[in-house]
C-alpha cells in the first residue's frame, strides 16, 4: 500500500534515509518541508508487515510540465521485493494528477542498481551533472515522458451488456 507521508513518518524516513544513502542526506528538518510543502508530494510505502519500507519525493513546478523526483528510498530489509518501483510509478501518477508530463531525475553514475530500475521503468539519460554529489560522485540526468493523466470517468468500464437485476 502507498500512502501520502505525515509529519508522524519523519523519524522511519531519517532511518530509512541514513540506510540508504552514504551522502547527501536529507535532514529531519528537510523531510518535514517536503511533507508539508504544497507543490510535493511524499509518498510512504507500507509493507505486508505494516512497517514503512521506503518512501518516494516530488516535486511540481508551475512554470515546467516536468516534475522531479527528489529522492527515493527503500530500507535495507526491503529491497529487491518491487517496492521501488511501486514507489516509483506512484511518484509518476503524482506528478501526471498535478499536470505534469515528463519526469527528470538525478542517479548516482556508481548506482547500477538505481539506474537499471529508471531504465527499465522508461527512463533515459539526458545530460550529465560533473561532481555533483557532495562526496564528488558525478550523476546521470535522466527523464521519461509521462502518459497523459486517466480521467475518473475513464477508470470506470461498463460492460456493453449490462442488464439490472430485479430482487
Amino acid at each position: 500500500m502507498i500512502r501520502p507521508a505525515t509529519l508522524a513518518d519523519i523519524g522511519v524516513l531519517a532511518a530509512i534515509e541514513a540506510g540508504a544513502f552514504r551522502s547527501d542526506l536529507l535532514t529531519v528538518r528537510a523531510l518535514k518541508h517536503l511533507i508539508k510543502r504544497a507543490n510535493a508530494a511524499t509518498l510512504v510505502h507500507i509493507a505486508d508487515n505494516g512497517a514503512i519500507s521506503g518512501y518516494a519525493a516530488v516535486l511540481f513546478h508551475r512554470q515546467r510540465q516536468a516534475a522531479r523526483l527528489y529522492s527515493i528510498a527503500v530500507a535495507s530489509g526491503y529491497r529487491l521485493l518491487g517496492y521501488g518501483a511501486a514507489l516509483l510509478l506512484a511518484a509518476e501518477q503524482a506528478a501526471s494528477d498535478h499536470g505534469a508530463n515528463a519526469m527528470t531525475l538525478e542517479v548516482r553514475t556508481d548506482s547500477t542498481a538505481a539506474q537499471h530500475l529508471y531504465a527499465t521503468h522508461g527512463y533515459s539519460v539526458c545530460g550529465k551533472r560533473q561532481r555533483y554529489y557532495a562526496d564528488g560522485t558525478d550523476a546521470w540526468k535522466m527523464r521519461k515522458q509521462l502518459l497523459p493523466r486517466k480521467h475518473a470517468a475513464e477508470d470506470v468500464l461498463e460492460p456493453k451488456d449490462a442488464h439490472v437485476i430485479k430482487a
